[in-house]
């Protein structure tokens, strides 16, 4: 094996290397060998069929690409070996097949693989960075009790003329371009906020009861629809008084002073929650903005992607909605889904780089097996055991308990200037 070609651009390498007919030979006898073991030939053993019966049987295609890969494989490895310190996300890829290897044949493979990019990090220690609340104990607390007048407000029939605040009851069915009609639906809507489409609550306040009218209005993709209305109503929420009548109607046992007793705990905990949500967000702020990152694999961010595309689809389907049907609705495609992910993807790939940097200069974040196998048996009575990888399982908990220390190291040497923000 020697390597003929070789270059990094934008973190990918590029790589041709030949090999000798000895070597594709052994590669064709490596995956006879791994093949072999589990292939049924009428009066052989698995694993004791001659070569020239084995190559009547086995799936060809299926002992090629073992052959190839055993190749990129061998490739990989006299890549790391003869080109130090390179640190591939993945196992190259072939760049191009011209022609598949023949036995007894010298072979030129040409591959490319994606590499780590370098990370050069701020200064931390003793730095100090904004960090902006805009919930305190205070506001927690009122939000707890007014959540909980909210859930138990009532609708009264609106009399006279609607006005911000006030909720309009709605049938509607939508009418496209081409006019295809979807089904029809009723909504509440909350006057003032333009949660149906922009700018169609002013001409829903200027309806009456039982009132019929055709809203036009223009999507983001430049498509026109005709909004159906049908006015059914308006309505006034009323919430009750916050008082120890209140707390009875809902069935608390205890007095005012033990119900605030406990939501000011509750708030208090919170509070802390949020504070340390809060420093999480502004330390990545900081290192993403001040961190030198260079180019990043596409590979990177579609792994991303593909991973928010795939929990977005299984969301979806809870709602007995296809990915196709939603698409439709929403006037995308595929690809423009994956770019409206790709800013996020981006951000948590940067993220994700940092503290992979972070913690390769700290190895004493990453545990140590006792350390991983006591925290898998702490979580594993929840999961059958059967059903894991548990290699994945062991990779995953250390990834996590070394992030989470990496963390932490962030928030014990950084410093903190809050700043209260008042909210909108």
């Amino acid at each position: 094996m020697e390597i003929i070609e070789y270059y990094i651009e934008k973190n990918v390498v590029h790589a041709k290397i030949n090999f000798n007919a000895i070597e594709v030979d052994n590669a064709f006898k490596y995956a006879f060998g791994k093949l072999s073991q589990n292939l049924n030939v009428p009066g052989f053993r698995k694993g004791h069929v001659p070569y020239e019966v084995f190559k009547g049987y086995v799936d060809k295609d299926k002992f090629e690409e073992m052959v190839l890969s055993k190749l990129v494989e061998d490739a990989y490895n006299l890549i790391i070996k003869d080109k130090k310190d390179l640190d591939f996300i993945n196992l190259p890829n072939v760049t191009e097949i011209k022609e598949m290897p023949y036995e007894g044949k010298p072979y030129t493979l040409e591959i490319t693989g994606s590499i780590f990019p370098k990370v050069d990090l701020p200064p931390i220690e003793g730095v100090e960075i904004e960090v902006k609340l805009n919930k305190d104990k205070e506001s927690i607390l009122n939000d707890k009790i007014n959540a909980l007048l909210e859930a138990n407000a009532t609708f009264i029939d609106k009399e006279g003329v609607p006005s911000i605040g006030d909720f309009a009851v709605v049938e509607y069915f939508i009418e496209n371009d081409s006019g295809e009609k979807g089904k029809t639906d009723t909504i509440i809507i909350e006057l003032g906020k333009e949660q149906f489409f922009p700018d169609t609550d002013k001409e829903l306040m200027d309806m009456k009861t039982g009132e019929e009218k055709v809203i036009e209005r223009q999507l983001s993709d430049g498509t026109n629809v005709l909004i159906h209305t049908k006015m059914l109503g308006f309505k006034q929420k009323v919430l009750p008084t916050f008082s120890e009548e209140f707390l009875k109607s809902i069935n608390y046992e205890e007095d005012m002073a033990k119900f605030l007793d406990e939501k000011n705990k509750e708030a208090i905990e919170e509070e802390e929650k949020e504070k340390k949500n809060a420093q999480i967000n502004s330390i990545f702020k900081y290192l993403t903005e001040n961190s030198k990152i260079e180019d990043i694999p596409e590979v990177l961010i579609n792994s991303y992607i593909d991973n928010e595309i795939m929990t977005f689809e299984n969301e979806i389907n809870k709602s007995n909605l296809t990915m196709e049907e939603f698409l439709k609705q929403t006037n995308q495609t595929i690809d423009s889904l994956r770019e409206n992910f790709k800013p996020r993807a981006l951000l948590q790939v940067k993220i994700n780089l940092i503290l992979r940097e972070l913690i390769s200069n700290n190895p004493q974040f990453v545990p140590d097996d006792k350390e991983v196998e006591a925290k898998i048996s702490e979580i594993m009575g929840k999961y059958n055991e059967r059903d894991l990888n548990m290699k994945d399982v062991r990779n995953y908990i250390r990834n996590t308990i070394a992030r989470e220390r990496a963390t932490d190291y962030l928030i014990s040497n950084l410093k903190f200037k809050y700043i209260k923000e008042e909210n909108k």
